[in-house]
């Protein structure tokens, strides 16, 4: 039995996270900081989110260990989120990346919690199958009262 198991479906098929991550398409742009301003590294598409970062794809490979930030769309106009490259992958010439959420500020805590519960409620919402809560359901058998 693997160290890290718990008791949670995670931990049980291998996965380390203990949150979960939902899987989209987004797009947005990296931006590296500089001496000139900010310098534009390219577009990204957000493949996966969760609390902690994003899996990123783009043809443009990022910087390692930089801080970058990351624009993003959101209900509330444009959203900047700092953060860094965790990881890079490499096929058929797209680069798969982990950025992760490195918050300068609460008000940059509040914005990744925002965004990503906006998130989720497009992929529960996309994925939910809302027949089933159907008010004209009167399957009581069995409930009390």
């Amino acid at each position: 039995m693997d160290g890290n198991a718990g008791s949670n479906d995670y931990c049980k098929s291998g996965e380390r996270r203990n949150v979960p991550r939902f899987g989209l398409l987004e797009c947005g742009v990296i931006w590296q900081g500089g001496q000139d301003g900010p310098k534009r590294l390219g577009t990204v598409v957000v493949t996966n989110a969760s609390m902690g970062g994003l899996q990123l794809r783009s043809q443009v490979p990022p910087p390692h260990n930089q801080r970058l930030m990351l624009e993003l769309g959101s209900e509330d106009g444009p959203l900047f989120l700092p953060g860094e490259v965790r990881y890079v992958n490499q096929e058929d010439g797209v680069q798969t990346f982990g950025f992760k959420f490195v918050p300068e500020s609460d008000d940059d805590r509040k914005a990744v919690a925002r965004y990503v519960l906006m998130l989720a409620n497009k992929a529960s919402a996309k994925t939910l199958d809302w027949s089933s809560f159907s008010s004209d359901r009167l399957d009581t058998h069995g409930a009390p009262g």
